[in-house]
């Protein structure tokens, strides 16, 4: 049985630090799986409930619909492909190392606990993600996200880089 890792990812420094720490302590580890994980958030003025739009509903979810695939692919490309390049340099094989990718983006407003739900269903071992994401509050000891993830995550191992 392998042990699944879950790498939460935001495009962040930190994030990437990750990547690095778990490429580092993994590389010689057999029986392990990485899944890439990033949860994508609609702006507010594309969500139903923005208050004082005209827009239809049909042309509120085709703008929608739109902007998510634009995210996904930026995603794909540059979170998750900095992130492949940083574990491969860090000794991960992905010929013995299974490393997915995740995006999610649909109906989560709350990063955290779309994070923690994942976790859950997946039947992570260990969350790994950074202490700090893309917002601006550098001052904060821990970032929301982690924040909310260490206080809702239970059952399972959580790394957090800085």
């Amino acid at each position: 049985m392998s042990t699944k890792i879950l790498l939460a990812l935001d495009g962040s420094a930190t994030s990437m630090k990750a990547a690095e720490h778990i490429g580092k302590i993994i590389c010689s580890c057999a029986s392990m799986e990485i899944t890439l994980y990033h949860v994508i958030s609609t702006p507010p003025e594309l969500s139903e409930h923005a208050g004082g739009t005209t827009a239809s509903v049909e042309d509120l979810h085709r703008k929608q619909k739109a902007w998510v695939a634009n995210a996904q692919e930026r995603v794909e490309k540059e979170i998750f492909g900095a992130a492949r390049s940083i574990l491969k340099e860090n000794g991960v094989d992905e010929k013995t190392t299974p490393i997915r990718s995740k995006i999610e983006s649909e109906s989560h407003p709350d990063a955290a606990l779309a994070i923690v739900e994942e976790a859950h269903a997946g039947g992570y071992d260990v969350v790994v993600m950074g202490k700090r994401g893309t917002s601006m509050l550098k001052d904060c000891i821990i970032g929301s996200v982690t924040w909310k993830v260490v206080h809702n995550l239970l059952d399972c191992v959580i790394w957090i880089v800085e």
